[in-house]
């Protein structure tokens, strides 16, 4: 990330966004490129990929999002409304004089679902969306269901693929068991072996133990 210059922002919320932005050497004409890391990563997600986009001479702009990095760590669950997130990150880009022509690109199921409502909730300003790992996700109409959506997803790929949300939806889990544990959160995350995902993240409970 030595290539980018590090930056903050207080927003009119009040929250400090860190992000990296490209040198003065990019081309104001052609699109914005905004990169959105999933969880439980960071704006550094992508330091592997920044000197191949720098070369297109793109304006690049990487923040930090929300509890992540050395952005601010609310802990309210209203502060994480995505509306309100959406226009925290489109302070960000303003303060940088950019408008419009913005092709925002998320990671993994945070990051993913973040610049699709990016995009949709400003559209008119956007000249594309991409998102990896994560397809698409459409407005419902209906309020997400975890038990449902770990239903169809076991039915369709032979596993739940949403148990581990079920640990961040207890109450005590963020506060009483992830915080109190950092270096357990840290090895579920990055485990080694080659079914670590399925067998920690796909398995009701395994992550809690």
């Amino acid at each position: 990330m030595d290539q980018l210059q590090p930056k903050h922002l207080d927003t009119s919320r009040g929250f400090r966004y860190t992000y990296y932005f490209s040198q003065p050497k990019a081309d104001d004409a052609k699109p914005a490129i905004l990169l959105c890391h999933g969880w439980p990563d960071s704006a550094h997600l992508w330091k592997e990929i920044v000197d191949h986009i720098l070369k297109s001479k793109q304006r690049l702009i990487i923040p930090d999002l929300l509890v992540c990095g050395g952005s601010s760590r609310p802990t309210d669950p209203i502060d994480f409304e995505i509306g309100a997130m959406v226009a925290d990150v489109m302070q960000v880009i303003q303060a940088e004089k950019i408008e419009q022509n913005i092709i925002p690109m998320g990671h993994d199921w945070s990051g993913s679902y973040f610049v699709t409502r990016f995009y949709l909730f400003n559209s008119a300003r956007m000249a594309g969306l991409v998102t990896f790992n994560v397809a698409l996700q459409p407005a419902r109409s209906e309020p997400f269901g975890l038990a449902i959506a770990n239903s169809m997803t076991e039915k369709a790929f032979g596993c739940p693929l949403y148990a581990y949300w079920e640990l961040f939806a207890d109450p005590k889990g963020p506060g009483e068991i992830m915080t109190k544990n950092p270096q357990s959160v840290c090895h579920a995350m990055h485990g080694a072996s080659n079914d670590w995902r399925k067998t920690i993240f796909c398995l009701p409970g395994a992550i809690r133990e």
